[in-house]
């Protein structure tokens, strides 16, 4: 009865700090799976970031107890923790590698109805990447029958920034695993880890960055003068043809894959993403030889402008992309790597797939149709996003491979209606 009394007056004092400190903003894959939907027992499964993650969460599940798997060396570093974690009702894990039997607490919890919050990484992760997990939540949520739900948490706790969290589709492990063998533990383990990767990707698109910054200033300033500049001679019409319905929508890192049919592609590009700060990347012969052209170098790298060897491994052009993608700015690339007038499309370099495999950032596949006149309406066709999956040279294959084919269907379609004129 105590226990019950101080987790319903926690819930209703904090619930202010909890606004203040946290501002927690939460994305669902599917919202119909919200956690007051929830009946009996659940496992929540999270990447850990800092001690702050399961206040956090505390109040994510803000209609249920969530119990917390903890650490020994966290139950016992002071007095007063170690009262706040029994009223949560934490599950304390031994000091010794050996000793299991937190899991038995747990299985048998949750075949109670209970709710658990474990955090796999077993330690914290300041750091952006998600280490590999353990595998003993996926024997527990086995042993005890009741979904697992993944989390991802971006660990940012501050009183000018927001916590941002993304809360997975449930998965139930009967529907997965054929029984509780090792290749079946593996097998959970790997999927849960797979779908906390991409909730970290759902959460960086989701974070818009803001429209105009002082530190960003001339390619602010560039971007809003072309688009005033160029805006009455290039309309450009978006059509959506994917699971993207508004392109200039989209938040955190994108890598924006294009097919290059004219010099004014970067223009039409720059209208039709005018909401949105984009760098792109640049041949080097645009910016001339060494010693020339000190203006133009300027502005084309005042306005974001990434030059590019395309003659050669160009590590520091990497380099530069890489570092405009953490900003969780987008990226414009043309892969066919240079202008092809007939209208055909040319096989796609590795470059863009290679970049995405390397940053694991999502690429948004454009189709520029070809006008009837110069001053005419530029229609571009959105498709699908396409995100990164399987390492090495095949992956990167395989990322090519889906780039050529959005192209070659958004071409299809295009036709069809009428706007592409050859």
């Amino acid at each position: 009865m105590f226990h019950f009394l101080f987790f319903l007056l926690t819930k209703i004092t904090a619930v202010p700090a909890e606004f203040v400190f946290f501002k927690r903003k939460t994305y669902y894959e599917d919202k119909k799976q919200r956690s007051r939907h929830l009946k009996g027992g659940a496992l929540y499964v999270s990447n850990h970031r800092s001690f702050f993650d399961y206040l956090c969460y505390f109040f994510l599940v803000y209609f249920h107890k969530l119990r917390p798997v903890v650490s020994e060396f966290m139950y016992k570093k002071n007095p007063v923790l170690r009262f706040l974690l029994n009223m949560c009702g934490a599950i304390v894990v031994g000091g010794s590698e050996f000793d299991l039997s937190f899991m038995d607490k747990c299985v048998s919890l949750l075949r109670q109805g209970k709710k658990i919050v474990i955090f796999p990484e077993a330690h914290f992760n300041s750091k952006d990447e998600i280490r590999p997990f353990s595998g003993s939540f996926a024997k527990i949520a086995i042993e005890a029958d009741v979904p697992v739900i993944p989390l991802y948490i971006n660990g940012v706790y501050s009183l000018f920034h927001r916590t941002r969290v993304c809360v997975g589709r449930r998965i139930c492990p009967n529907q997965v695993c054929s029984g509780s063998s090792e290749e079946d533990v593996k097998l959970l383990t790997k999927l849960v880890e797979d779908k906390v990767h991409y909730l970290s990707t759902m959460c960086a698109r989701r974070k818009r960055t803001p429209l105009f910054s002082f530190r960003y200033f001339p390619m602010d300033f560039g971007r809003s003068f072309a688009w005033l500049s160029f805006m009455p001679f290039f309309r450009t019409k978006i059509h959506p043809k994917g699971d993207v319905k508004s392109p200039q929508a989209i938040g955190g890192p994108l890598i924006i894959a294009c097919n290059h049919r004219s010099f004014v592609d970067p223009i039409v590009l720059i209208t039709a993403f005018s909401r949105r700060r984009m760098s792109m990347l640049v041949a080097k012969e645009v910016f001339g030889e060494e010693g020339e052209h000190r203006i133009r170098k300027k502005l084309l790298k005042g306005i974001g402008c990434i030059k590019i060897d395309r003659e050669s491994f160009d590590i520091e052009a990497i380099n530069n992309c890489k570092a405009v993608l953490e900003k969780g700015q987008s990226l414009a690339i043309f892969p066919e790597g240079h202008l092809v007038h007939s209208g055909d499309l040319a096989p796609m370099k590795d470059g863009t797939a290679m970049l995405s495999s390397l940053t694991q950032v999502p690429i948004l596949p454009l189709y520029l149709c070809s006008s009837k006149g110069f001053l005419s309406k530029k229609h571009v066709y959105v498709g699908s996003l396409i995100y990164p999956s399987g390492k090495g040279m095949a992956g990167i294959k395989q990322i090519s491979d889906d780039i050529f084919a959005a192209f070659k269907g958004l071409k299809a379609i295009a036709i069809e209606e009428g706007k592409e004129h050859d």
